[in-house]
C-alpha cells in the first residue's frame, strides 16, 4: 500500500503466485518509514456493504492501448516461482506441477490507475506492451487465482478490490465488478490455494477481509473480517492452506489464525501473534518450497528474519536475524520492500529502497538459517516489488522510479546478472508472471 511517513504510521507463486509490493512510496525521504505520495492519499473508511459490487461506467475501466512505446525506465513483471509476498501462493496452480506448454505475460501495478501487460522474452529477460487497462483508484497491488483464470487489484485509495477475466490466448483483462476491501488502504491482496477466497490487508485500517470468489470469477460476499493490529501490511495462507497470518508493520507482530479454507473464516491460534523487535516495521513474509521455514523482510530496521514453521500447529518460531545491508553499511535512509525465496529452496533475496539493491542470502537447508552474500543494484531507485520466474532463472524487479529491470539468476550460487531494463508509463508498484496456456 501506499507507503507513507509515521504521521500514518511510516507501507507472483512461491511457485504459486506472486505479489507482495505493499505500501507504495513516492519517494524515499531520509527518514525511515514511508512517503506520502504527489497529492496524499484519502484515508478512506470501508464504504461499501460486505459484496456490494460497483460496477464500472461503460467509459470508465475499459481496455485503453498505451500510446507510443516509451515508459519511463522501469516496470517489472514476475511469476514468482519461489515464494515471495505479494502472492507467493496464488500464481502456479497446483503446486507448479503442470506441464503443459505456457506463455508467460507481466502485469504491472501502478500509481496512475492502469495495469500494464506485457509479453516476456525469459532468455532475454525482455519485456515487450502490449497495452494498459484501466484499473481503478490506484491499483497499487495484483494478485492471480490459481489457475491465472482471474486477477485481483486493489484500490489503495478508495477502500476497495476489484475483480478481472484473463484472457488466456492474449492476456488482456476484462473488469468484473469491484467491492468494498472492508478497511481504508488496502496494501496487499492474495487468493487462498483453493481459489475460493479472496484476501486483504488493510493498511490504514488495520484490518483483513476475507471475500468469496464466485464461479465465475466476480467477488462475493464477506466470510470473515479481523482487526490483527496496526498497519496490517500483509495476509496469506501457509502451503497447505491449514492456517493464515497477518504481518503488522505497525504494531511489530504477526498475527497466526487457523484457516477454514471450506468457509473461508479466520480462527485465534493457540499461540495468537509472534513479536518482532520493537521498531523493526514487518512487512512481508515468504514460505520456504520445504514449507519447513519462512522469511520475514523488516521495513524499518532492514532485516531478513529466518523462522522454522510447525505446519501441524501453524507456528513460527525464531531461527536467526541478518541485515539486507553490506556491513557497515549506514541504513539511516534505507527502508526494506519485499521478499522471495528461490524454487530450489537454497537463496532467498530481499529489496533494498534507498540502497536500491537485492539482497541475497544462502539458506541452510536443515535449520533455515541464512548467511549474507551480497547485494546486487536493482537497476533503478526504489526497488519496491520483485518476483521470480517458475524456474528461477529470471527475475523482474520493478523500480518505482519508474522501470522494470530484468535480471539472469545462476541457480547453482544464487547470483544475479542485469539483462535489461524497461521504461514503463507509471511509477510500477508491483510486478508479476503469469504462466498462460500457449495457443
Amino acid at each position: 500500500m501506499a507507503c507513507r511517513p509515521e504521521s500514518r504510521s511510516s507501507l507472483i507463486l512461491a511457485l504459486s503466485v506472486f505479489v507482495y509490493g505493499g505500501c507504495a512510496e513516492t519517494a524515499m525521504s531520509g527518514e525511515k518509514g514511508r512517503s506520502t505520495n504527489a497529492g496524499g492519499r484519502a484515508s478512506v473508511a470501508a464504504g461499501a456493504s460486505a459484496g456490494q459490487a460497483e460496477e464500472l461506467p461503460a467509459a470508465g475501466d475499459t481496455s485503453v492501448p498505451a500510446e507510443g512505446g516509451s515508459f519511463p525506465a522501469g516496470g517489472t513483471a514476475a511469476a514468482a516461482a519461489a515464494s515471495g509476498s505479494g502472492g507467493a501462493q496464488n500464481a502456479a496452480g497446483a503446486g507448479g506441477t503442470d506441464v503443459a506448454a505456457t506463455v508467460p505475460y507481466v502485469y504491472v501495478g501502478s500509481t496512475n490507475g492502469q495495469i500494464s501487460i506485457f509479453t516476456l522474452d525469459a532468455a532475454l529477460g525482455k519485456l515487450t506492451l502490449l497495452k494498459s487497462v484501466a484499473a481503478g483508484n490506484y491499483p497499487s497491488f495484483l494478485a492471480f487465482d490459481p489457475s491465472f483464470a482471474h486477477l485481483y487489484a486493489v484500490n489503495e485509495s478508495d477502500a476497495k478490490v476489484a475483480s478481472f477475466a484473463v484472457d488466456s490466448k492474449t492476456g488482456d483483462l476484462t473488469f468484473l465488478n469491484r467491492v468494498s476491501s472492508g478497511g481504508a488502504g488496502p496494501a496487499f491482496v492474495t487468493v487462498d490455494r483453493s481459489g475460493k477466497f479472496v484476501l486483504i490487508a488493510n493498511y490504514e485500517g488495520g484490518t483483513t477481509r476475507i471475500l468469496q470468489v464466485r464461479p465465475d470469477g466476480t467477488l462475493g460476499a464477506s466470510t470473515d473480517d479481523q482487526s490483527p493490529g496496526k498497519n496490517s501490511h500483509m495476509i496469506l495462507t501457509d502451503p497447505k492452506n491449514r492456517f493464515a497470518f497477518v504481518i503488522n508493520k505497525g504494531s511489530d507482530t504477526i498475527t497466526q489464525y487457523s484457516f477454514d479454507a471450506a468457509n473461508g473464516s479466520l480462527t485465534p491460534n493457540d499461540v495468537p501473534s509472534v513479536m518482532t523487535p520493537a521498531g523493526s516495521g514487518p512487512r512481508h513474509l515468504a514460505f520456504h518450497p520445504s514449507g519447513k521455514f519462512a522469511y520475514l523482510i523488516a521495513e524499518t530496521d532492514d532485516t531478513l528474519t529466518a523462522y522454522a514453521y510447525d505446519e501441524d500447529l501453524g507456528q513460527l518460531s525464531f531461527v536467526d536475524s541478518k541485515s539486507t545491508l553490506p556491513a557497515g553499511e549506514n541504513g539511516d535512509s534505507n527502508t526494506c520492500a519485499e521478499v522471495v525465496v528461490a524454487p530450489s529452496g537454497k537463496f532467498v533475496y530481499g529489496s533494498n529502497r534507498g540502497h536500491d539493491s537485492i539482497a541475497r542470502f544462502s539458506i541452510d537447508g536443515k535449520t533455515g538459517g541464512l548467511t549474507f552474500i551480497d547485494t546486487t543494484p536493482s537497476g533503478g531507485n526504489i526497488p519496491r516489488s520483485f518476483t521470480l520466474s517458475a524456474d528461477g532463472e529470471l527475475m523482474l524487479v520493478a523500480n518505482e522510479s519508474g522501470n522494470v529491470t530484468s535480471f539472469s539468476v545462476n541457480t547453482k550460487n544464487g547470483a544475479l546478472t542485469q539483462l535489461s531494463q524497461l521504461d514503463v508509463p507509471q511509477k510500477p508498484q508491483f510486478v508479476g508472471i503469469a504462466n498462460l496456456p500457449a495457443k
